[in-house]
C-alpha cells in the first residue's frame, strides 16, 4: 500500500484496517471520518455524512467491533431506533477482550470500555456496572 495522508489530521494511513474510502473516492482514517460525520451532528439530517473535503454525500459507514451504532453514521442504528434498549443488548457489538462496559458519558459515550478484563466480564472500574440498566436511541 502506498503511503497515503489523512486528509483531516494530515498523518500517514499506515494499514488497510485504518482506511475508509467514501463514495467520492476520498481516503480517511477510520476515527477520523467517523468524528468528522459526528461533528456534522448539528440537527441537519441530510449534512451527517458528508465528506469533509469535498462535501459529497456519502454512504454509511462500516460499523466496527468495539463501537455502538450510531445515529445516522451506521446503518445498523436503524434497527434499534426509537427502541428502550437493555445495555446488555449491545453486547453483540462489542470485542469479546475487552471490557464489557459502554461509556455512557463524555467523548467516549456510546463506546465500549478499552480496558482488558481477566476473569471477569468488566474491568475493575466497571465492576459494579449494571449491564440491566435500558437506554432510549431516539428517532
Amino acid at each position: 500500500m502506498t503511503e497515503i495522508e489523512c486528509p483531516v489530521c494530515y498523518e500517514k494511513i499506515q494499514s488497510e484496517e485504518e482506511l475508509t474510502i467514501l463514495k467520492c473516492g476520498h481516503k480517511y482514517h477510520y476515527e477520523c471520518i467517523l468524528n468528522s460525520f459526528k461533528m456534522n451532528h448539528s440537527g441537519y439530517e441530510n449534512k451527517r455524512r458528508q465528506c469533509p473535503y469535498c462535501r459529497v454525500e456519502s454512504d454509511y459507514l462500516e460499523l466496527k467491533p468495539g463501537l455502538i451504532p450510531r445515529r445516522q453514521i451506521h446503518e445498523e442504528y436503524n434497527d434499534l431506533k426509537g427502541k428502550n434498549i437493555k445495555l446488555e443488548q449491545l453486547e453483540a457489538f462489542l470485542l469479546p477482550d475487552k471490557c464489557q462496559a459502554i461509556i455512557m458519558a463524555g467523548i467516549n459515550k456510546f463506546n465500549q470500555c478499552s480496558r482488558k478484563h481477566l476473569d471477569e466480564k468488566y474491568c475493575k472500574l466497571h465492576k459494579n456496572y449494571n449491564g440491566s440498566k435500558k437506554i432510549y436511541l431516539p428517532m
